[in-house]
């Protein structure tokens, strides 16, 4: 069970204000989260095999491709650039 004075000493800790209504409202909401946790750590596991435990694990990304051809927008943003020099950009120097 959380208790008011664990709830004052992390706002302590993390350097917030809180007032004695939010006090009390935090302490209702993490006993909350704690007995759901308490719930959830009851699950029996010790049977499952580790593809059950972690659930199918596959790649979700894209193929790796090139979705546009080499040099397709080259000619456009030199263009439109202030300074060029030769294919590149020309930019101002800010390291010495």
């Amino acid at each position: 069970m959380i208790k008011r004075e664990d709830v004052q000493k992390l706002a302590s800790l993390a350097r917030i204000r809180i007032d004695e209504a939010e006090t009390d409202s935090i302490v209702n909401e993490l006993d909350a989260i704690v007995g759901y946790v308490s719930e959830v750590q009851k699950v029996d596991t010790d049977s499952l095999t580790g593809e059950e435990r972690v659930g199918l694990l596959r790649n979700v990304m894209r193929e790796d491709e090139n979705a546009y051809e080499d040099k397709a927008f080259t000619e456009d943003i030199l263009a439109e650039a202030p300074q060029t020099d030769g294919k590149f950009l020309r930019v101002k120097k800010i390291l010495s």
